[in-house]
């Protein structure tokens, strides 16, 4: 009698002692906000329902960004008012009360899109597991912030394939890549190859975005022609060698010759290197690069090819050093100006991305109105890096 009474005893003590429902989503949201969001569920009991009814709002409340004053709603929801009356006095989207207290880690959901056929439409990608949720929706607010509604579901729908060891800044690149594919009439509209479209998959619009930024890249650093860095135009062997001086040069010679020449704009106004094209009449034979070879402090050659990088023989190879060795090569030393602003033109800069900034309102950090080689490098390195 005495065990089978200790025995309801335990059992009733363990039932009094076990967290309850929301005890248990209280404790699943991510620091740092957790402990904010149970210090103002213990406020008021509807509050603390939130935790299973409505994990955002309650996390928008519990950490405020910037102006947003919280209280109104925290003062409604104690009222007993509706959900859907406290989420428009928060502007936290309805769509996002499906996401689970995982999910909120640090994402704005203020500046998120709302309206009934925007959540219809994002309804089905809305992860179900909390796992993931949280990357996921960071993925989604950086979205927003950078493109349209319809960028905003097209990576809603796409975000477990963005993968990116720099998280969700790889949005920012694929925000400007699917604007400027949507708008052909703009200088950098007018250079987008494979246009992004919503159904186009992640891993399309990855290569995508970074075809074009090479394009960008080239436009901005070679619009405005360059110089051969005082070598002169030859005759090697049978074959004219040309100097490819603007942009209009290397896109032809990439197209013809089947390379990737159209990665080294940056190089031609910040490296002091030039490009050339080895001709026999019409038919392009090879295309040169010159520059500085690691370590030497006079102008060599970088890089000699044939069409698709094939190899080029070794009688052109010793005809273009000897051409390149007729010059005074002490006295040619082209500058190397690095990152410097100056590098790009500003009014070509601000032709390339003026109708983003319009668009966009603002010029963001990674898209200064100052000239900058870096912030396209930058945007590269965000797609490469995945």
């Amino acid at each position: 009698m005495f065990s089978a009474t200790s025995c309801a005893l335990t059992g009733r003590s363990l039932r009094s002692t076990a967290p309850s429902a929301t005890e248990r989503a209280l404790a699943r949201f991510p620091s740092p906000q957790g402990c904010s969001i149970r210090r103002l569920a213990r406020r008021d009991p509807r509050l603390a329902d939130l935790a299973l009814s409505f994990p955002g709002l309650l996390a928008t409340l519990a950490a405020p960004k910037g102006s947003f004053d919280p209280e109104p709603a925290i003062a409604a929801i104690e009222r007993g008012a509706a959900l859907k009356l406290a989420a428009a006095l928060a502007a936290v989207p309805m769509w996002t009360r499906r996401l689970p207290p995982e999910a909120f880690a640090a994402a704005d959901l203020r500046r998120l899109p709302d309206g009934d056929r925007f959540r219809r439409q994002i309804a089905n990608a809305v992860p179900k597991r909390p796992a993931g949720a949280a990357r996921w929706l960071q993925m989604v607010s950086e979205a927003a912030l950078w493109g349209d509604d319809a960028f905003v579901l097209w990576t809603a729908r796409e975000a477990p394939s963005l993968r990116s060891r720099r998280g969700s800044a790889v949005v920012r690149p694929l925000a400007l890549y699917a604007f400027y594919s949507r708008n052909p009439a703009t200088s950098a509209g007018a250079i987008v190859d494979r246009l992004w479209s919503p159904k186009l998959g992640a891993p399309a619009a990855l290569e995508g975005a970074e075809a074009w930024l090479i394009a960008a890249e080239l436009r901005a650093h070679m619009a405005a022609p360059t110089s051969s860095c005082g070598l002169k135009p030859g005759r090697i062997l049978d074959a004219d060698l040309v100097p490819l001086l603007s942009e209009s040069d290397v896109v032809e010679e990439a197209i013809a010759m089947r390379n990737c020449l159209r990665r080294f704009g940056p190089q031609v106004r910040r490296q002091g290197q030039s490009l050339w094209s080895l001709r026999r009449g019409e038919r392009r034979v090879a295309t040169l690069r010159i520059g500085y070879p690691r370590g030497s402090p006079i102008l060599g050659v970088l890089e000699f090819r044939g069409p698709n990088n094939a190899d080029v023989d070794l009688e052109l190879w010793a005809a273009v050093h000897r051409w390149l060795g007729a010059h005074n090569l002490a006295s040619i030393r082209p500058e190397i100006v690095g990152w410097r602003p100056e590098v790009i033109d500003r009014t070509i800069w601000a032709e390339l991305w003026r109708p983003y900034w319009l668009a966009l309102g603002r010029f963001p950090a990674w898209l200064p109105l100052r000239p900058s080689s870096a912030a396209l490098e930058g945007l590269k390195d965000e797609i490469r890096w995945r």
